[in-house]
């Protein structure tokens, strides 16, 4: 089989020079839902996979004007193939348009006789469209990748924009969810997200995500430290304002509270964090460097809202990213999470700050071996029903039987 992966997606060595390139820093878990998905798929022998990737940068992020076409061979059956663009505000959109309609042309045409399949991310439009076009003229399946609902994930986060980018994002919203209907399959997070988009009952698989597999045997001592962690989006629509204030109210024991990542909550945090020394943000850092946290903190958390739109249609990354570093993991309860993952977490019961900090000092005050039994019992889980080799091999089975 033939499977060409169209998305913003890199390999580990590329997205580190993306990375370090940028002139501000950003949260991309796209990145790693992709990666290890392709990682998973491309342990079949059987198939090959050619990534169809637009760099994930943008004028206002990187200042280089023009970047080149690449390829990168990763394994015998796995290469990336870096789409070459200019840098400009909308010359980057149109170019990438037209050079990823140029690339699915001659992958389509070298074909060998060998069953094809095409997956995209469909949130990246600007290449997934022509693709789209193009497969469905030469009779190719396309299957789509559904993480979020455009209208939310550009929605959410209540940041102000200019009244020209607020045109241009209703413009991709518009566009975007009218391509959602042009795919011959669907692979969404969440089974909400399916209701939304595949109004004409076509074949579905839910991938809510995978882990590394290669994690799963690595047998480390971690010294932990009293340390509660969140890791992510900093805004108050994700309940970090709750959060805080329930921290604050708690019986913490000792413990500090300690976040990471960017957003419009940022500032209010570091005026609470001049009264509050137990509180401290952390600012940004790399996904290696958060990893390595995760498995040093003795408690994970997520305070998002369950009662917001977007909410059903959610399964945040940091839940498995969490679940897989062997820390227990205290969270709301998502309507996009299936109930399987709640026997493994803690649960905030209520979200107000007074019932949020009733739970935290019923946590702070579990032993140790409480909370490690738990994040281990949460890593079993994770790897051993939801790593990227299993989630591979479904998708594999899926293309399969499309044909």
């Amino acid at each position: 089989m033939r499977m060409l992966f169209v998305s913003t997606s890199c390999s580990k060595k590329k997205y580190k020079e993306v990375y370090e390139m940028r002139n501000i820093e950003l949260i991309e878990p796209q990145q790693k839902f992709c990666n290890l998905l392709i990682d998973g798929m491309s342990v079949n022998n059987d198939i090959n996979i050619e990534c169809l990737t637009a760099i994930p940068v943008s004028a206002s992020t990187v200042n280089q004007k023009n970047f080149k076409e690449e390829i990168e061979i990763i394994a015998p059956n796995l290469k990336y193939h870096y789409l070459s663009f200019k840098n400009g505000k909308l010359t980057r959109y149109l170019t990438l348009y037209i050079n990823s309609g140029k690339a699915i042309k001659k992958w389509i045409k070298n074909n060998n006789n060998e069953q094809q399949i095409i997956v995209c991310d469909a949130l990246s439009y600007f290449i997934t469209r022509p693709v789209q076009k193009i497969a469905r003229k030469k009779k190719v399946k396309v299957i789509g990748i559904i993480t979020d609902l455009p209208r939310l994930s550009t929605n959410m986060k209540g940041r102000k924009e200019s009244y020209i980018k607020k045109i241009g994002l209703i413009v991709f919203q518009y566009l975007t969810e009218k391509s959602l209907s042009n795919y011959d399959a669907y692979i969404p997070l969440t089974k909400s997200i399916n209701d939304y988009v595949n109004k004409d009952r076509k074949p579905v698989l839910i991938i809510e995500g995978s882990v590394d597999a290669s994690e799963m045997y690595k047998n480390e001592k971690i010294i932990k430290k009293k340390i509660m962690l969140y890791a992510g989006g900093i805004y108050e629509k994700y309940g970090l304002k709750n959060l805080v204030e329930a921290f604050i109210k708690a019986d913490t024991k000792g413990y500090q509270l300690h976040i990471y990542g960017e957003g419009s909550y940022v500032g209010e945090l570091e005026r609470i964090e001049e009264d509050h020394p137990q509180i401290k943000y952390m600012g940004m850092a790399t996904l290696e460097d958060i990893i390595v946290k995760e498995k040093e903190a003795m408690i994970l958390v997520n305070p998002r809202f369950s009662n917001e739109e977007f909410s059903k249609y959610s399964f945040p990354s940091k839940t498995l990213e969490y679940m897989s570093s062997g820390t227990p993991v205290l969270m709301t309860k998502l309507h996009g999470i299936p109930k399987e993952y709640f026997d493994y977490v803690f649960l905030f019961n209520k979200e107000d700050s007074n019932s949020m900090a009733h739970t935290l000092s019923e946590i702070f005050n579990c032993s140790y071996d409480e909370l490690n039994k738990k994040g281990q019992l949460a890593f079993d889980f994770v790897m051993q029903k939801k790593n990227n080799i299993i989630q591979g091999k479904k998708m594999i089975h899926f293309f399969e039987k499309l044909h």
